[in-house]
């Protein structure tokens, strides 16, 4: 997280539950590691707004910026695929479910990671649906594609257009 103090408090949190932690930027050798010495479960945050390196998937009927993390795993790795939700049963406890597998093969052909994705999404949906009460999101996960967006150039002339340039 960006906010360094609120970043160690939930690191901390998460390393109580004896999990191991792998930054995406960072920890990508001991990740590989940790594949290789042992049979593990990988858990992707795949509800967040992937940024603009992000697939645009339909996400309750509005495309927005998704990761493809999950879906390239499971394709490169041959794994399967699972969504996990987690839901909220009383103060600081929580039930993890798992759902159907998620087809990475079609007609004996891969599918696409968009395609995985877009189910990915749908399972989501299906959560959120099943206990809207349940869901938090403390962040914009409908962000425009700022590739997309057009932004007004500043007329010659105007008092503020040597700052509203980029």
């Amino acid at each position: 997280m960006k906010q360094p103090g609120l970043n160690r408090l939930l690191v901390e949190l998460r390393q109580r539950s004896e999990c191991l932690l792998f930054e995406r930027r960072q920890d990508s050798e001991a990740l590989r590691a940790a594949m290789n010495e042992r049979l593990l479960i990988l858990g992707f945050l795949s509800d967040q707004h992937a940024g603009t390196g992000g697939a645009w998937i339909p996400f309750f009927g509005q495309v927005c910026s998704t990761t493809s993390a999950p879906a390239v795993f499971a394709l490169r790795y041959k794994l399967p695929l699972y969504p996990a939700i987690c839901y909220r049963i009383g103060l600081g406890r929580w039930r993890v479910e798992v759902g159907d597998e998620i087809p990475t093969q079609q007609d004996g052909q891969r599918r696409s990671s968009e395609e995985i994705m877009l189910t990915v999404n749908q399972a989501f949906e299906a959560a959120i649906r099943r206990d809207p009460a349940n869901w938090f999101w403390v962040h914009k996960r409908w962000k425009p594609n700022q590739a997309r967006v057009q932004r007004p150039k500043p007329k010659e002339g105007d008092a503020l257009a040597a700052e509203r340039r980029p």
